[in-house]
């Protein structure tokens, strides 16, 4: 999973608003901004993810992994057990079953995170201005 932090300084305006509403809605606002700038990085992952049966690319998905009234962690990622091999590589190791691989990286997550981040902090101050304002 990949994660990142978002901090919105300088925002009293919305920082107050989200202290007005009743703590549950504040959550699910901030939760589904975090969700909706997360699909950002699960849509880019999933167009540089090596497929050959499509069940990785299928497995990319977004998860709230902590979320309060003034702040949400969102991680991005996949449950697939081989996929930190096609990321990170698994070169010249052998598997629980003795079997020797040399494979190579072929990173999909950290690529996808790094060249979306501008992206996701624009999409989340975008969604979270839209909910908080409707």
């Amino acid at each position: 999973m990949i994660e990142m932090t978002i901090d919105l300084m300088g925002l009293k305006e919305l920082r107050a608003k989200l202290l007005q509403m009743e703590a549950g809605m504040a959550k699910q606002v901030l939760e589904a901004a975090g969700y909706a700038a997360a699909l950002k990085i699960v849509n880019a992952a999933k167009e540089k993810c090596p497929v050959k049966t499509g069940t990785l690319r299928r497995s990319i998905h977004p998860e709230i992994i902590e979320s309060s009234r003034l702040s949400v962690a969102v991680a991005v990622g996949t449950d697939v057990v081989y996929a930190k091999r096609i990321e990170y590589g698994f070169m010249d190791k052998r598997d629980s079953l003795g079997r020797l691989f040399h494979q190579p990286a072929q990173p999909f997550l950290r690529p996808a995170f790094d060249e979306n981040r501008a992206v996701v902090e624009a999409e989340f101050a975008r969604a979270l201005n839209a909910l908080v304002n409707r």
